[in-house]
């Protein structure tokens, strides 16, 4: 469902009663939950999280008045987050930097799968939190992006269905004589 007040880049969606998820592409990105307190009955007040279950207080710390107001403070914490790009992976390429060591790539709003990084191991995971080469991991974070990116690419030649010899047209030049130039009378 589309909020207009998050702007069109935002889905929500409703999880549970009293509980709504902000969408960025195919990731959740933050939460907006009715808040326990004791209120008069009929009122509702509203807390948010973000990215990995950050609580997202409002100054003061009294909780939003609406869902929407809790969905904006989402959608804000989300906008402020640390990102950088790569020259390595490409400048289409994006880089969220979350918390415990764990870094997300990410194609535009599409998230790709993310890196950890413990204390002796460097795990790459694909979107769906499926492991990359689980058995050895891979010698620092640069390797394990890149494996997340090439774990992205065979997901789309699979769905897409790509094949691996381009059509004859592509090898083709484009010659100025066969497409000669109209000349007016």
């Amino acid at each position: 469902m589309h909020e207009p007040a998050l702007s069109d880049a935002f889905q929500v969606e409703l999880l549970a009663d009293g509980e709504w998820a902000a969408w960025w592409g195919n990731q959740v990105v933050g939460r907006a939950l009715r808040a326990k307190a004791d209120l008069s009955p009929g009122a509702d007040s509203w807390v948010a999280f973000g990215r990995d279950e950050v609580s997202l207080p409002r100054s003061g710390g009294e909780p939003f008045a609406t869902v929407t107001a809790a969905l904006i403070c989402v959608r804000d914490a989300w906008r402020a987050r640390r990102v950088w790009t790569s020259g390595l992976l490409g400048e289409d390429y994006w880089i969220e930097d979350r918390l415990h060591g764990v870094h997300s790539l990410w194609l535009g709003r599409i998230h790709l799968g993310h890196h950890l990084h413990t204390a002796r191991l460097h795990q790459a995971f694909d979107t769906y939190g499926q492991a990359l080469h689980p058995d050895c991991g891979f010698p620092d974070a640069r390797a394990a992006l890149l494996a997340v990116r090439a774990a992205w690419r065979r997901h789309l030649t699979r769905i897409l269905n790509v094949r691996p010899d381009p059509p004859d047209w592509l090898h083709q030049h484009d010659r100025h004589d066969q497409h000669p130039e109209r000349t007016e009378t």
